[in-house]
């Protein structure tokens, strides 16, 4: 059933038999203690009353509404990625395994990176020590600097 235009208007003018029953409920399993009905048939049709298949209803529109907005993402993804939408998404999901493999390349590449930058970081430092050192040899007089 998809089309629940019919079961909301019957939902809507549902009436109680004889007003509320119990916590503003439609009916309650006492309303049902017949020979022919168990007792968790009984609780059932107590629980399904017009607000609850309302509500259901509504949820499931809402639900629709996400899922045809999630497909309409993927779509313009797949287009993007110039996938076939008619396929498996096997080719997806070759390209994410490729890009998650490129990306553990690169962070290992940065990782290298950032290790060399800090020894030349270090070596950097030593050498502008030493080069002030040099440099104040130099005005003082003690010598020149090689």
């Amino acid at each position: 059933m998809t089309d629940y235009t019919e079961l909301k208007r019957a939902a809507s003018e549902a009436k109680n038999w004889g007003g509320e029953v119990g916590e503003g409920r439609w009916y309650t399993a006492e309303c049902f203690k017949r020979p022919y009905f168990s007792i968790p048939d009984a609780e059932f049709i107590a629980a399904c009353g017009p607000g609850a298949v309302l509500a259901l209803i509504a949820e499931n529109e809402r639900n629709q509404r996400m899922l045809l907005a999630a497909c309409m993402d993927m779509g313009a993804i797949g287009n993007a990625l110039d996938a076939d939408m008619n396929s498996d998404g096997e080719a997806l999901l070759e390209m994410v395994v490729e890009l998650k493999g490129e990306r553990d390349q690169l962070k290992a590449e940065n990782e290298a990176l950032a290790s060399s930058r800090a020894k030349l970081a270090g070596e950097l430092s030593r050498l502008r020590a030493k080069h002030k050192d040099w440099s104040v040899d130099a005005v003082m007089g003690k010598g020149e600097q090689p």
